[in-house]
């Protein structure tokens, strides 16, 4: 097995059980079964929460602001530690092949009349662009 993904099976086993009372207080808090609640569920669930507070809807009566930043916290590690390695390169490639393009297109034709290009990303291809070109992982977060 590649060094690189031992490693990655290794933090994400320490994530979970250092995390592991969280996960349960989020599971009963939420009525989830507390055996399937996992880093996934709760990345999901947080991605939500997100959305609402940021709408100016108030927490859960069940969830403190201590969850609520540590619950953000795994949302972004999660995040970043699933769009590592390939799947980095995986997700960045087309956006970085059509930025280069442009690049390249407009060197070779100065006179082209197109000043200005907008590639549109969403946080998914950000944090795998990021992860690809090495300017952060998981383990900043």
């Amino acid at each position: 097995m590649d060094k690189n993904i031992k490693q990655q099976i290794t933090d994400y086993n320490e994530m979970v059980l250092t995390y592991t009372p969280f996960l349960k207080k989020m599971a009963t808090a939420f009525s989830i079964e507390a055996v399937t609640m996992n880093l996934t569920k709760l990345a999901a669930l947080f991605d939500t929460i997100n959305v609402d507070k940021y709408l100016g809807k108030p927490l859960p009566s069940q969830i403190t602001q201590d969850d609520f930043r540590n619950g953000m916290h795994l949302y972004y590690w999660y995040n970043q530690f699933t769009r590592s390695f390939n799947l980095s390169k995986a997700y960045a490639t087309r956006p970085l092949k059509k930025v280069m393009e442009s690049f390249d297109g407009r060197v070779k034709n100065i006179a082209a009349g197109i000043k200005w290009s907008t590639v549109v990303m969403d946080e998914a291809h950000i944090i795998s662009l990021r992860n690809g070109l090495n300017f952060t992982s998981a383990l900043c977060i």
